[in-house]
């Protein structure tokens, strides 16, 4: 990972000096990969924050306010986490592209759980279920049905708890960067029984 990070900072300085900004985007964003499977959220978010003016499709939006999403959720900054998947969310309902809907609403369901708004997650988490079962996503599905209902709570007489222990190993996280192509991997979430 230590020469891959160094490539990836030569490509940025080369395209720094010669001002091209497709290849400065393209380095910011391998930068920030490299960082988020090492476990350097901070550095990941401050890098991909550097890549948003650069940003140039709704798609390409999407994924990034996503990937800083996780990395703050990582980071137990259930707020900013929360702020980057409504952003995520946003930009997939503005592209119509349900795949990224399902993982923006787990994104922001993950964070309401950590915010103890747990109405605002279940809701999030059945408009995740329902992209799921839209785009035939049998793994997301489980996982989202897999959402323990635990303990008694004002509202309705349940509270839903989706407990995150680890919320989300990156390798599995990083989601196909829509530039490489229309292939997804995992859904990008671990819910776990209470």
């Amino acid at each position: 990972m230590v020469a891959a990070l160094q490539s990836h900072r030569k490509d940025l300085e080369i395209a720094k000096e010669h001002d091209l900004p497709d290849a400065k985007s393209r380095a910011l964003d391998n930068i920030g990969r490299v960082f988020a499977r090492v476990g350097k959220f901070q550095q990941a978010i401050d890098t991909w924050e550097e890549k948003i003016p650069l940003a140039k499709t709704t798609l390409e939006k999407t994924w990034l306010f996503h990937e800083i999403g996780r990395c703050y959720l990582e980071l137990d900054q259930a707020w900013q986490a929360q702020s980057y998947g409504e952003k995520s969310q946003q930009y997939a309902e503005e592209e119509g592209d349900l795949e990224w809907q399902l993982n923006a609403s787990v994104l922001v369901a993950q964070a309401q759980v950590k915010l103890r708004d747990f109405e605002s997650a279940v809701n999030n988490f059945e408009k995740a279920l329902e992209r799921a079962k839209l785009v035939h996503n049998n793994e997301a599905q489980q996982a989202i049905i897999s959402v323990s209902i635990c303990q008694p709570l004002g509202w309705g007489g349940v509270e839903w708890v989706a407990r995150l222990s680890a919320p989300l190993a990156f390798p599995q996280l990083l989601i196909a960067h829509p530039s490489q192509g229309t292939g997804r991997q995992g859904a990008g979430f671990d819910l776990c029984h209470c």
